[in-house]
């Protein structure tokens, strides 16, 4: 679709350049309409002889980076449908992947700790959420010119909720940077990735890799029978805490490796793994810290698909996110629609949930065998949700989807309180009604709902929120907030902790500016 000499993509992603274009799917570098911002696009074709691994991939990928939100990891703005295609859209991250830094060589010492650390936290926050990644490898970590660095690709990635054994005859990543337990197809756990990190910070600080054979077979068997004495022995960076760390790392057990990343990040001397953003450099800084931007990077192609589609119909897009929270209409017929209600207390202990749609029974949204002249009696509409960046949906307290959903909910007609709820936005309650024949359809950003706070600090401060680090100034942009009561804590080592509270409404922007005075 075009307007001019523009192209439009799925009303609301104006095409710059192509970036990689295939039968099924394309990568596009785009301004995303509505936020106002470059993004990367990723959108794949659907048909029916597309391969289900490809649509697979997209499908996961999309729902777990739905639920990364990470300074090292790539940010998802949205994903969704629209007629034939799904698509998924990130901020766009300007850097290379670390390959070109290995083959390049020019980083000193401190600069590949720094991107060390950054690698190990994004890890650690990625493993925090039960998400192994299993792709880990110089070509999936990106670095800018400023040496911010990000995760990408998470397609092959998995979540502790699924199955980790992968059959012996299907090897899943790279051979040259997988763990023994990986090739051999048993259970894998975060120390899977953390070898693979391993293997990758070996060739960042070594210049080649250790486990790299002439061909798979050779690359194979030097992983399954690689003397751990002899590898350690060529591990000699000049830098104890480094030392310490690959050799951890690159342990043949599991059992006997690095258990987790954060035990990495205190090895190498930094005790908060939380804290993901580094200050300026001061005359009396005598470690280098990780260099972070909220950002995000372009990965590698798929996106979410479910195995098959059936009758699809076109998705209305909302039309003007900068006026409407949501658009609610039902197809072909007006329709009055209950208040909507935004609840502004937010629970910071309320999770995702991971539930079965096939485990869901309720007489609401499935049709049950009754009497015959009593089933003819029973009507039926449909619904179609799409919320920015996610959300799980109830009717009438009932979850029956996780957005983005393939194709409409058919239930009863009659009237619903809808709900969708996301652990970091208010919850947003409205109620619709469901006629006989016709599509209902309801468009959120949540991110509408929310507040801002722009931080401007001398000469810097961790920012603490709702007891909660978000990083340290200055920022890269503002902070959203759930509106309401927001009680902020600014501290820097050589000054008193500044704590304040301030109130905001929904779609408040304020700005807090604080010199610290000498103690």
């Amino acid at each position: 679709m075009s307007s001019g000499s523009r192209e439009i993509l799925f009303e609301k992603f104006e095409i710059k350049e192509c970036l990689k274009k295939d039968q099924y799917s394309s990568v596009y570098l785009a301004d995303h309409i509505y936020l106002g911002k470059e993004i990367i696009l990723k959108s794949l074709k659907l048909s029916e002889d597309l391969d289900k691994t490809i649509a697979d991939r997209f499908k996961r990928e999309a729902k777990i980076l739905a639920r990364l939100d990470h300074p090292n990891i790539i940010k998802v703005l949205d994903f969704g449908t629209f007629e034939n295609h799904f698509y998924i859209s990130f901020e766009y991250f300007r850097g290379k992947n670390l390959r070109e830094l290995i083959n390049r060589n020019d980083l000193n010492l401190d600069e590949k700790l720094s991107l060390t650390q950054q690698l190990l936290s994004g890890l650690n926050h990625a493993h925090n959420l039960g998400i192994i990644h299993r792709d880990i490898k110089p070509e999936n970590i990106f670095v800018n010119e400023k040496l911010e660095l990000k995760l990408g690709d998470f397609g092959l990635a998995t979540s502790a909720t699924e199955n980790l054994v992968t059959e012996q005859n299907s090897l899943v990543g790279t051979p040259s940077y997988m763990s023994p337990e990986q090739i051999m197809g048993e259970e894998l756990t975060s120390s899977t990735d953390l070898f693979s990190s391993g293997t990758v910070l070996f060739e960042l600080f070594h210049g080649f890799n250790p486990f790299l054979g002439k061909d798979i077979n050779e690359t194979i068997s030097r992983l399954l029978n690689y003397s751990e004495d002899k590898t350690a022995e060529k591990i000699n960076s000049g830098n104890i805490e480094l030392d310490e760390l690959l050799k951890k790392m690159l342990k043949k057990s599991p059992s006997h490796r690095l258990q987790n990343a954060e035990e990495g990040l205190k090895i190498l001397g930094m005790k908060k793994p939380e804290i993901y953003t580094s200050k300026k450099s001061t005359k009396n800084e005598k470690k280098v810290v990780g260099l972070f931007t909220i950002a995000a990077v372009i990965i590698a192609i798929v996106v979410f698909l479910p195995s098959r589609i059936e009758d699809e119909k076109p998705i209305p897009i909302l039309k003007d996110t900068s006026t409407a929270v949501s658009e609610i209409n039902s197809t072909d017929k007006g329709l009055e629609i209950l208040p909507a209600n935004i609840d502004e207390e937010f629970n910071a202990s309320n999770e995702k949930q991971t539930i079965n749609p096939d485990e869901v029974k309720t007489n609401l949204f499935q049709q049950v065998e009754t009497d015959p002249l009593e089933k003819e009696s029973i009507k039926y509409g449909e619904l179609f949700v799409e919320c920015i960046p996610w959300a799980d949906v109830y009717l009438d307290s009932e979850l029956v989807e996780t957005t983005p959903i393939a194709k409409n909910i058919r239930i009863k007609t009659g009237k619903y309180n809808l709900k969708l709820v996301h652990p970091e936005f208010p919850k947003y309650n409205v109620g619709i009604e469901v006629d006989e024949n016709k599509v209902t359809n309801i468009k959120v950003n949540l991110n509408e709902l929310m507040a801002e706070i722009d931080f401007n600090v001398f000469p810097w401060a961790k920012v603490i929120i709702n007891e909660k680090m978000v990083g340290e100034t200055p920022l890269s942009e503002s902070v959203k907030v759930i509106p309401g009561d927001v009680k902020i804590t600014l501290q820097n080592p050589e000054f008193v902790s500044f704590d304040t509270t301030l109130t905001l409404s929904r779609g408040e922007k304020k700005r807090l500016v604080y010199k610290f005075k000498e103690q």
